[in-house]
């Protein structure tokens, strides 16, 4: 095993070709993480490899460009590509397999006609099947439905190069086990030794165990965290009375009045109990744990990560592997029994050298483990009563943004640009008081501040983008 220490200052430095890097620059990523200069001599080596890392240390890319510079190579010229399917990637979650495949497509588009399927259940398996019709050269999967869509189609495996496991230990921990010894099992039988890279916060004896008759003598690389506990700052209060757990996680939003804050819990009841309670204080709430709707867990991540919502309540899904920026406050409704949990969880703030808050809620004979807990993080957690909390309604901060969503988008060919032209010539509202604005195929969500939502409605209603009448909608 070996850990940081490889001096490769800037992606011009790896053996990545010019048109990998030039895409890099223009996206403003020239010097690499540590993770990724651990790991790119090896996996450019097209070596197996074994990586342990914590959520944000940019293991996304260590992965990636190894996928798209093998594919430059399968031809002479750098912008001609190799065809068929030349790289699977699987991850535990929708959410994760969505980040994933964003960034793949983002570096892939110095590669003309890259496609990149995504392959998740809690939507039709029609459509996706259908895209199969082209073959992809990459697909970012969930176990269950890659399964479900070997089982139902013709796409082969046999040029396959890379196989990625991203996650790997929350994908054992989820209960995929078997489906990945099945994927493996279809791999192995189609495959003639492809290259494997697993990545992995933790390398449990699960993960371990089911891996090591893939790999061929592995490199095993860990890569230190590179969350800083000595910019977050943790407070532990003790329930006096659990049956005032929810009135305390309220109380302290309005004491600490974050803009951003995301408050875990241990069970999804928990979630959706704790969720409700908040909506009926009036705070700006949003919910997210793994039996919701695909589309309500889109929504719910779109309007976090637009300022549209100002408190999510989650389940440890939000913990690891959701692209979400820093967050100011961290609150643990619920003590983590897993002490790896909670530090992926109180990694969610205290990031880029901001500082951060993370408190936990607990009951007076879980005082032990909250000493455990001090001593994983090398911290003093100093402990407050939670009797002395007082919920102030008139404290609630609101967030900054309310979302509205337009029926038009990519395929009736409108961009930003148009709206913002809109908005702004036509209803005159400040530049600054539109926030994130995310086209999709068939739609297009506008984060406006709340003092323009009126006049945007009524802007949107009243004209026509490109010609076109839309309908709109606050969400």
């Amino acid at each position: 095993m070996h850990t940081n220490g490889v001096d490769n200052e800037d992606f011009a430095s790896q053996p990545l070709s010019s048109v990998l890097v030039d895409r890099l620059s223009t996206l403003g990523i020239v010097n690499p993480t540590d993770v990724q200069k651990e790991t790119l001599p090896d996996a450019l080596a097209n070596k197996d490899i074994i990586v342990k890392a914590k959520t944000g240390t940019g293991k996304t890319l260590a992965f990636v460009l190894p996928i798209l510079q093998k594919q430059l190579n399968g031809k002479s010229s750098s912008l001609e590509k190799a065809s068929g399917l030349r790289a699977l990637i699987l991850c535990p979650t929708r959410e994760l397999v969505d980040q994933v495949a964003e960034q793949l497509r983002s570096i892939a588009k110095a590669i003309p006609n890259y496609k990149v399927l995504q392959l998740t259940g809690g939507m039709p398996i029609g459509p996706q099947l259908a895209s199969l019709k082209h073959v992809p050269e990459a697909i970012v999967a969930t176990p269950g439905r890659l399964l479900d869509v070997l089982s139902k189609s013709k796409l082969s495996l046999d040029n396959l190069q890379t196989m990625v496991i991203d996650e790997a230990d929350r994908i054992m921990d989820m209960g995929f086990a078997d489906q990945m010894q099945r994927v493996f099992d279809i791999i192995n039988a189609s495959v003639s030794d492809p290259q494997y890279m697993l990545f992995s916060a933790t390398l449990p004896a699960s993960v371990q165990h089911l891996v090591s008759p893939l790999f061929r003598q592995p490199q095993v690389i860990e890569v230190q965290s590179q969350v800083q506990h000595d910019l977050i700052e943790q407070v532990a209060w003790q329930l006096t009375d659990d049956n005032k757990r929810y009135y305390s996680v309220a109380a302290l939003l309005t004491e600490y009045q974050p803009q951003s804050c995301i408050v875990f819990c241990n069970k999804k009841r928990e979630v959706d109990e704790l969720y409700q309670y908040l909506l009926s204080n009036k705070f700006d709430v949003i919910a997210l744990h793994g039996d919701m709707q695909q589309s309500e867990r889109d929504n719910a991540l779109r309007k976090f990560k637009t300022a549209c919502a100002n408190v999510m309540v989650a389940s440890d899904v939000a913990a690891r592997g959701l692209d979400i920026d820093t967050v100011e406050l961290v609150i643990s409704a619920h003590v983590s029994v897993d002490i790896d949990t909670h530090i992926h969880r109180i990694g969610r703030t205290g990031r880029a050298n901001k500082k951060g808050i993370a408190l936990v809620l607990y009951e007076a004979m879980q005082q032990n483990h909250i000493e455990r807990l001090a001593d994983a993080t090398q911290q003093k957690i100093p402990s407050k009563k939670s009797q002395a909390l007082r919920f102030h309604a008139n404290r609630i901060r609101q967030a900054l943004f309310k979302g509205l969503i337009i029926s038009a988008g990519k395929k009736q060919k409108i961009n930003k640009v148009d709206i913002v032209g809109v908005l702004t010539k036509q209803a005159m509202l400040p530049p600054d008081d539109l926030g994130k604005i995310i086209v999709s195929a068939q739609s297009t969500f506008i984060a406006v501040k709340l003092r323009s939502v009126k006049p945007a409605l009524k802007c949107f209603r009243g004209n026509k983008i490109k010609g076109k009448r839309v309908s709109v909608k606050a969400t």
